[in-house]
């Protein structure tokens, strides 16, 4: 997976869960449930994850360093 595709893709998943509890609140009337606030929070630590390392080492070894971190 190429670097600015990884980013998208992580920058997909935190938009789905932001929509998907915004969606939620709307049609529900009610809080979102904890495991969709926590669903949202991980997706928002990998992205953060991910642009910090990249940040740091710029180029090609961010997909390499990154793989180092999720697992």
């Amino acid at each position: 997976m190429s670097e600015s595709t990884l980013e998208e893709k992580l920058r997909e998943e935190v938009e789905f869960w932001r929509s998907f509890i915004d969606d939620w609140n709307r049609v529900n009337k009610m809080p979102p449930l904890p495991r969709m606030l926590d669903a949202l929070a991980y997706a928002e630590y990998k992205l953060e994850k991910y642009l910090a390392v990249r940040d740091k080492l710029g180029g090609d070894q961010v997909i390499d360093e990154y793989d180092d971190i999720r697992h």
